[in-house]
């Protein structure tokens, strides 16, 4: 969504500049530098109106990413409240859409669920092909969480038209990333794998630090789940090495790491892997109980394992 139209004229000024980089920066994988510079234009009183929004959206993009999701709520709500103070424009659209993603990963589906109506107005009212596009594919995002696979298919597919005569590497890699989590969910390896190909690939056009994540830890997924352990880990711990501490995004890599030592049966291992992730239980966040759920299976069959093992060792003592 970075326009070209943003590069020269009363770009020149040194906050436009900043605001710029801030972007570039959290886009292209360094969250900290991104938001230092962000925080130093935000400081600042005579940052123009849409560059306080776009600042504020940059923060709330790192803090989503790090699973700070409460704060990243805040962060983008002043974002889009300074942008319609203006005027409703395209900067008040791309926040609404990561807030979209953001209620998803907090409150929850229903929170968002509840908000997209307003999303889809004024993404309408805008006319943007490209953030069209962003739009299905993000609804694409919460209905294959409900599980609804084929209404997720089709907002693919309408995003991906979108972009046919409008080119958007980012987007075109995010169409790309929700593929490949589709298929993976109806056990299609080798769409999985191809998908998570293509987004490789957009990534490198785009510089987009999450997409190329997403896709190298759903590689390490297709190389678990057909026994090709050292492949698997090898793209797991790479896609490790690229995310934040914390996050969604952390939690299935986390998760993935975990199954790969249980399949070893490595039971040590797994349990200090599943130790670093963060505890769900029923009263957490909504939005945390997609992978939250996943982690849960992958306990419950470390302590099948364990309670199978006890009871062989207790057997050869009777005997």
């Amino acid at each position: 969504e970075l326009r070209a139209s943003r590069v020269g004229g009363p770009q020149d000024q040194p906050t436009a500049r900043d605001t710029l980089l801030a972007e570039l920066l959290q886009r292209t994988g360094d969250p900290r530098r991104a938001m230092t510079v962000a925080e130093r234009v935000l400081a600042r009183h005579d940052v123009p109106a849409l560059e306080r929004a776009r600042c504020h959206v940059v923060v709330g993009s790192v803090l989503r990413d790090r699973g700070a999701t409460d704060e990243a709520i805040d962060q983008l709500r002043k974002a889009i409240d300074i942008a319609q103070a203006v005027k409703p424009t395209e900067e008040q659209c791309w926040a609404e859409l990561r807030l979209l993603l953001a209620l998803t990963e907090g409150p929850g589906l229903d929170t968002a669920t509840a908000y997209l109506p307003t999303v889809r107005r004024d993404v309408t009212r805008l006319g943007h092909p490209q953030v069209l596009a962003a739009l299905h594919l993000f609804v694409a995002q919460m209905e294959a969480k409900r599980g609804l696979l084929s209404n997720a298919r089709e907002h693919i597919r309408i995003g991906r038209s979108l972009l046919a005569n409008h080119q958007n590497s980012w987007l075109e890699g995010t169409a790309a990333i929700d593929s490949s989590c589709i298929a993976f969910s109806v056990s299609d390896l080798d769409e999985t794998r191809d998908e998570a190909r293509r987004a490789i690939r957009e990534s490198a056009r785009s510089g987009h630090a999450a997409i190329r994540r997403a896709a190298i830890t759903n590689l390490g997924h297709v190389e678990l789940a057909r026994g090709r352990f050292v492949h698997a880990e090898r793209f797991l711990e790479r896609a490790a090495r690229l995310s934040p501490p914390a996050g969604m995004t952390q939690a299935g890599i986390t998760d993935g790491l975990a199954q790969l030592s249980l399949a070893r049966g490595d039971l040590a291992e797994t349990e200090r892997i599943l130790a670093t992730a963060r505890t769900w239980t029923p009263e957490s966040p909504k939005g945390s109980w997609y992978y939250g759920l996943w982690t849960s299976v992958t306990r419950a069959k470390l302590l099948l394992v364990q309670d199978r093992q006890i009871g062989r060792a207790s057997c050869r003592e009777r005997v």
